[in-house]
């Protein structure tokens, strides 16, 4: 009889300490969702900058095409990227060649 009541109070503290263990899982859980939104955050800041990129991108190859197409022909070249308005300043050295585009 002793024996059996010392086997159950056993069982039973290992039972509560289970109990215990697993019911901490639930503090846990916030700083999933603020990782999760700040992983969102964080997609959105990639997205807008590699859309950026691209556009300098494109618009350093409209120049470059320019420049490649009036060097070579007699035909002028359009800008898709650029309006009419931009002016492109052109500074070449003995090692380097700087566009500035206003």
């Amino acid at each position: 009889m002793k024996k059996s009541l010392k086997t159950l109070n056993y069982a039973g503290v290992v039972l509560l300490a289970t109990a215990l263990l697993f019911s901490c899982d639930k503090e846990e859980s916030t700083p999933f969702v603020e990782q999760e939104t700040f992983e969102v955050a964080e997609l959105k800041v990639s997205d807008e900058t590699e859309m950026i990129s691209e556009e300098v991108m494109n618009i350093a190859e409209d120049v470059y095409m320019a420049d490649e197409v009036l060097a070579t022909s007699k035909f002028s070249y359009n800008s898709d990227f650029l309006p009419d308005c931009v002016t492109i300043t052109t500074v070449i050295t003995s090692t380097t060649k700087e566009r500035t585009i206003d």
